[in-house]
This record gives C-alpha cells, structure tokens and sequence, in this order.
C-alpha cells in the first residue's frame, strides 16, 4: 500500500487525457462509467450550467487518482447524473484509500461557493463507500449514508450446462420452456454488432424497439438522450467492447440490448422489444441469449446494471448493493 501525502492538481479533461483510462481500470470493479470518453461526452452533452471539478491526485508526480466531480449550485457531485451513469467512484488502485478521502475533503474545504456533497451510485465493491463518511466525519461535517439501488448481476459459469444447473428448478423450468415456444415460432436468431459501423446502422433499431417497449422507456428517451447514447457508442465502440444485440424471428427484430465490455465485464445498459411480441417472453429471452454469448465469449460477470426488476433475479442474477454518501459541509446552517 502507497501511503503518502498526496500532491493535488485540479485539472481539465485534457490535463489527464492520457493517464485517465489506465487509472480506471486500476480501480475496484472498473466499469465503463469510468472510462475518459464516457466522462467527457456527458460532460459535453449535459454539462451545461455547471463546472467541472477535476481533482487529481499525485504521488511523486505518478496520478495515482482521479476525483471526477462537479459543482452545480452550491452541491458538488460526481460529474453525471444517475439517469445515464450506473457507477461513480472516485478512480483509484492500490493507495491508501482512507488518506485519499481526508485529503479530497481538505481540497474541497478550500473551495468556496459549496455546502453540501453528493457522492451518490458509489457500488459496494468501492473503498469508498466507507472512506468518504468516515473522512467527512473526522472533520466534523454531517454525513448520511443511504441506499440508492441495487445492481443484479451474475458470474458467467463455464458452459450453458452449467449456468442451467445453477438455477433454480422453477426458473430452470420456465427458461427452457420459453426457449422451446419461441423456437417454435418460426426461425430465432441472435445477432451482435460491435463494429462502430455495424453499431451506428443498426442503432434506429434499437431505439425503436426501445420505445416501444413501455411508455416510461418512451418517456425516458428524449432527443438529448438519445444523442447522448449515439455520441458515446460512437466513442467507445473501439474501446469499451460496444454490443448491440437483437433476437429476430424469421428475420424480425422483436428485442435489442445495448451493452459495454470492460475489464472482464459485460454491461447491459439498456434494452427494449416489441409488445406485440410480448406472449413470446421475447425480451426476456434477449437477456438469456445475451448470458448464452457471455458464456461463448468466455466473459467473467454479466452486470444488469441499476434497478431490481424480476427478470434479472429469474436468470440467476443477485444483487449488489448502490450507496450514497451525503455530505453536509461544517459550518453551513
């Protein structure tokens, strides 16, 4: 462990451009919501009426971590909101992790213009779930540690074999079932793009299939969301494994997932399917399609990412937990 007083840069995007990435995926249970690009392109997007608040943090003139945050108002918070970023974190390998929280918070306490910090979608596996309280508490400001959400996922087993053993008999069952009464519809594939070409074409695909799906998902998919989802898949189609998946009955799109690889994991950010479809179980059986190639591409965990809906629990998935840490700085009334 790196135990050191650190040397603290407050910089801009192109200040750690080239460091960045290699940060993030030092850091507990790296995910693209970390990646340079995914910061930037919200930033970009929805930046707007806000300032950036780039802490950087070095030892030995080696950034050893990266506080990507941002001021709004008198509320700082990590920079993007939880409607399009699942997993903040503060990036950061193997230092000591206790002495970068107080050493944040004494950065901040000579910021003016703030009273209080929202530090929220920290994910469990983060150090900083208990550092951050702890810090803030050290110094005597208030601190509130809540649930935000849970995060269903699941470790990819070694074959289909095993991942169908692994499920409970009832799930097992009904999975199976499902599989059989698609399949005897007409002709099932399943179709992946990850070039940024094959991605962009097929994109209007997915954003119809996801509106259709439910009225909160139209709801949800404003223009400014929709560009920004078309801005980051352009961006991190080399980088972050972009995956735009479908299941077609003879030849018809019914389903569509939109998912990331990085570090060994595979993300499901988002999703949709047709309705009309729906005695078909057909978005259901996207997910479980999607867990097939998982296990083909030998990938290591399988993140549903944020909310606890029941599909994710019937196919094997279990939660991990999303804290927010509330800081209200001493001295504000």
């Amino acid at each position: 462990m790196v135990c050191a007083t650190f040397e603290i840069q407050r910089g801009t995007f192109d200040s750690f451009a080239s460091e960045w990435d290699k940060l993030a995926q030092q850091t507990p249970g790296a995910s693209v919501f970390l990646s340079y690009a995914w910061h930037e392109t919200w930033w970009d997007q929805f930046g707007a009426g806000a300032e950036h608040l780039l802490l950087g943090f070095r030892d030995a003139g080696r950034l050893v971590a990266i506080a990507p945050l941002m001021i709004r108002g008198d509320v700082v918070s990590f920079l993007g909101g939880t409607d399009l970023v699942d997993y903040h974190d503060v990036l950061a390998g193997d230092i000591d992790h206790a002495t970068l929280a107080g050493e944040l918070f004494e950065a901040l306490a000579a910021i003016d213009g703030w009273n209080s910090a929202e530090f929220g979608s920290l994910p469990d596996w983060s150090p900083f779930v208990s550092a951050l309280p702890e810090s803030a508490k050290l110094r005597g400001w208030r601190v509130e540690v809540s649930i935000e959400d849970v995060a269903p996922g699941l470790e990819i087993p070694d074959s289909w074999d095993d991942y169908l053993a692994g499920l409970g008999r009832k799930d097992r069952h009904e999975l199976r079932r499902k599989l059989r009464r698609l399949e005897g519809a007409g002709d099932v594939s399943h179709a992946e793009y990850t070039s940024p070409e094959d991605v962009e074409v097929h994109l209007d695909e997915f954003f119809r299939l996801h509106r259709m799906s439910a009225p909160d998902k139209a709801e949800f998919m404003t223009p400014e969301r929709e560009q920004f989802f078309r801005a980051a898949s352009a961006r991190l189609a080399d980088d972050c494994g972009v995956r735009l998946s479908f299941t077609r009955l003879d030849g018809k799109s019914l389903a569509a997932s939109l998912s990331f690889d990085y570090c060994g994991r595979r993300l499901v950010y988002n999703s949709g399917y047709d309705p009309e479809y729906r005695n078909l179980s057909v978005g259901f059986l996207n997910h479980a399609l999607f867990i097939r190639q998982c296990i083909d591409d030998r990938v290591e965990y399988a993140d549903f990412l944020r909310g606890n809906e029941r599909y994710k629990y019937n196919l094997g998935a279990t939660d991990r937990t999303i804290y927010r840490v509330n800081v209200r700085r001493g001295g504000v009334k």
